[in-house]
């Protein structure tokens, strides 16, 4: 009978120390599970910390440690395809015997052969042991204990599950339960329901589980069976304290999971100017947060109004100012018309809103202070983590309660200011250059080329809008912005027409998300939102039949909604105008303004300094276009 794991834990005050094995529900992923309890200070008195292929246990504070012995070892380590998880030093004899392969098949026994139970009396804590193969989800579980707490007998038991089945998996702990002296784990390792794919999630509902007292740390190891590619989590109930000073931080991995070690730093060994208030964030993470910090930044300080972007991959899928949401954009954006929005949270849900397809899992930048209406919106939302000058005390405890308690939050001081000089290093090359600190505003659209000479104030900041957002685009880059978001960036393209189109397919798509039929497709309430995101993105595609076919309608809508001809959308289309774009080098060809215009643009913004400038002008006066060459190329790389 299979044993609901959250059940049992949250229903035994004291565990101890605890391993899950098993396979995800798909069949595709298999799940470790890791945790430590404490009772005593010392024993709390520990974190997880990240090394290659596993973690270390190290101490909170190292000044209060009294007793390093069976409290600092190895819990998790990956040898070629199998992960070792143990509740001690035992993880690096099992290592050393299947890096020697003195026991093919069975070097996982001989080397709990030569290990007894910890000889903490009068517990004589057993030692539990696991090891999976990552190629197949297979997995062997030990305990050595003592004989009802007889320390003159050691009892050794392996459990062999060399056939998982997806959607259990097998639990183990040192302890049955509290008590004085604490009484061993019996029996065979209770199966269990396995219930998640995803690391976060499964991480979230164990640590939700643990009593709130005696929980220490929590590992979750989630292993794609077939490329053996692996992802982890670890959730501290307590900060190391040299986390604390923050001249450094460690990461887990750089750009990819082979990539160590990793950190961020202050070359000059000065403080961070950032401060990790949760979770754990990566390389990338991290990329994301400077970059997309720095646009809202000086939209604030250029626009004077509180600026939000939304980043994935080192490029904005978004970025708006705060302006109120009509009744339509809320709709677009799935926020109650109920619902009271500060500025920065319009702000916040226009960025996400401009590509929420591309924004699914995204790393937020505000420029203000996050507020409990901002902190609200990004709850339902799927995003790694933020970037902010500060945040609410409700706002915080909002953020922190993402992801299962591990969301990503961190704080940027905002008058920090960066060195002028740059550095970067290619195949141990260094290269230097001046930072990009030019200001942009109104002034660089002085330069009107075209025969209409006429720019509004809605339209200046618009551009400069463009802009700034063009300023942290990996290149070649083009922008669309209307009302005061982006709605359309083509990011990374070697071609400039390519540029165009991606970001004219992109500002389209959000231009029919505006149609009544769109807005009122029939969606069953149990549809989430980024499926909702989806459906909708392939029914305004080439394959609507893929979401509203006969054989698949009825998955996603409560009834079957109609086709939306392509007559029908470039009707739509064809009303739109004031529509605005930037690009961040010089458009070789008049063939950039002719697919610009069929997505309502009356107004561009590009540096100039083309052989064919003129034929690129001549097109806009063909149109009626505005356009200025403010002499600023914006290659981000």
């Amino acid at each position: 009978m299979k044993v609901n794991l959250y059940d049992f834990l949250s229903g035994n005050e004291y565990p101890g120390r605890g391993i899950c094995t098993g396979v995800a529900p798909s069949g595709k992923k298999a799940m470790i599970v890791y945790f430590i309890m404490g009772r005593s200070a010392n024993s709390r008195n520990r974190v997880f910390d990240p090394v290659k292929g596993g973690i270390c246990t190290k101490a909170a504070d190292p000044s209060k440690m009294t007793d390093p012995h069976l409290i600092i070892y190895n819990p998790v380590l990956t040898f070629r395809k199998k992960t070792i998880v143990t509740n001690g030093d035992q993880t690096n004899t099992i290592y050393d015997f299947m890096k020697s392969n003195k026991f093919p098949k069975y070097n996982f026994e001989a080397a709990l052969k030569t290990r007894t139970f910890e000889d903490d009396k009068p517990n004589w804590t057993p030692r539990i042991s696991g090891v999976m193969d990552m190629k197949n989800g297979a997995y062997k579980i030990s305990i050595i204990k003592s004989c009802d707490g007889n320390e003159k007998s050691a009892q050794r038991f392996i459990f062999d599950y060399s056939e998982p089945l997806a959607g259990e998996g097998h639990f183990i702990s040192t302890y049955k339960c509290n008590g004085n002296p604490i009484p061993s784990f019996e029996g065979e390792p209770l199966r269990v329901v396995i219930d998640e794919d995803e690391p976060n999630e499964f991480a979230g509902k164990l640590w939700e589980a643990l009593n709130e007292d005696n929980k220490v740390s929590l590992f979750v190891r989630v292993i794609n069976l077939k490329t053996q590619e692996y992802e982890d989590v670890i959730i501290n109930k307590y900060k190391a304290v040299e986390e604390q000073f923050m001249n450094e931080i460690q990461l887990k991995y750089g750009c990819n999971p082979n990539q160590k070690p990793a950190r961020i730093f202050m070359a000059d060994g000065g403080e961070l100017p950032v401060t990790v208030l949760n979770g754990k964030p990566g390389y990338i993470n991290f990329l994301d947060a400077f970059n997309s910090w720095q646009l809202v930044k000086e939209l604030k300080e250029n626009l004077g109004m509180p600026a939000a972007a939304s980043f994935k991959h080192v490029s904005p899928a978004g970025a708006a100012l705060g302006f109120p949401l009509d009744r339509v954009l809320r709709k677009m954006y799935h926020i109650d018309p109920q619902m009271k929005l500060s500025p920065l949270a319009c702000a916040y849900a226009r960025a996400r809103g401009a590509d929420r397809m591309s924004s699914f899992g995204d790393w937020i930048a505000l420029s203000d202070v996050c507020d409990v209406p901002t902190a609200t919106i990004i709850k339902n939302e799927v995003t790694d983590g933020i970037i902010a000058p500060g945040y609410k005390p409700e706002a915080l405890e909002i953020l922190k309660s993402k992801k299962g308690g591990n969301y990503n939050v961190v704080q940027i001081d905002p008058s920090y200011v960066p060195v002028s000089l740059e550095h970067k290093q290619v195949y141990g090359i260094t290269f230097e250059q001046g930072r990009n600190d030019l200001k942009i505003d109104a002034r660089m659209l002085e330069n009107i080329v075209t025969e209409n000479k006429t720019l509004t104030d809605a339209q200046k900041r618009d551009l400069v809008l463009a802009l700034i957002t063009l300023k942290y685009t990996q290149s070649n880059s083009v922008c669309y912005v209307q009302d005061g978001q982006v709605i359309g960036v083509g990011a990374g393209q070697q071609s400039r027409i390519h540029c165009t189109r991606l970001a004219g397919q992109k500002a389209d798509l959000w231009q029919l998300r505006h149609m009544p039929k769109v807005l009122n497709l029939p969606f069953r309430d149990d549809v989430a939102k980024p499926n909702r995101d989806n459906a909708i993105d392939v029914y305004l595609g080439d394959t609507p039949e893929d979401v509203i076919g006969d054989d698949v309608w009825a998955e996603t809508f409560t009834k079957q909604p109609k086709t939306l001809s392509k007559a029908q959308k470039q009707k739509w289309l064809s009303k739109v105008t004031g529509v605005c774009l930037g690009s961040d080098a010089f458009f070789p060809f008049g063939d950039n303004i002719e697919r610009a215009r069929r997505s309502g643009v009356t107004a561009i913004v590009e540096p100039g300094g083309s052989i064919r400038d003129q034929q690129v002008i001549d097109t806009c006066n063909k149109y009626g276009i505005v356009m200025a060459f403010c002499g600023l190329r914006l290659f981000h790389h």
